[in-house]
């Protein structure tokens, strides 16, 4: 069952709900993905990058994220510079 309220939907999985939205960050689209348990932050336009695992039983963020604007850089720019945080290659 999905219930659409302005870019947020609602999602019924096995007796408990997730939420899903999306919201941007300096013109990067980041989708939303959270429940009691746990909040996934995801960006499409950069490759499905995940940007954020956050527990929120234990008050624990489980991604390395630098503390600066997220931003999409043409194909080519130097990955050390560019690189935000996040997960955005293989998930071991």
């Amino acid at each position: 069952m999905i219930l659409y309220t302005r870019n947020r939907y609602q999602v019924m999985l096995n007796r408990s709900t997730m939420d899903i939205y999306t919201t941007c960050e300096k013109a990067v689209e980041v989708l939303t993905c959270e429940n009691d348990s746990l909040r996934l932050e995801i960006a499409p336009a950069l490759g499905g990058r995940i940007l954020s695992v956050y527990n929120k039983q234990l008050e624990r963020e489980f991604v390395y994220r630098q503390d600066r604007p997220l931003e999409a850089f043409p194909p080519g720019t130097e990955y050390d510079s560019a690189f935000a945080g996040g997960i955005d290659e293989l998930i071991p």
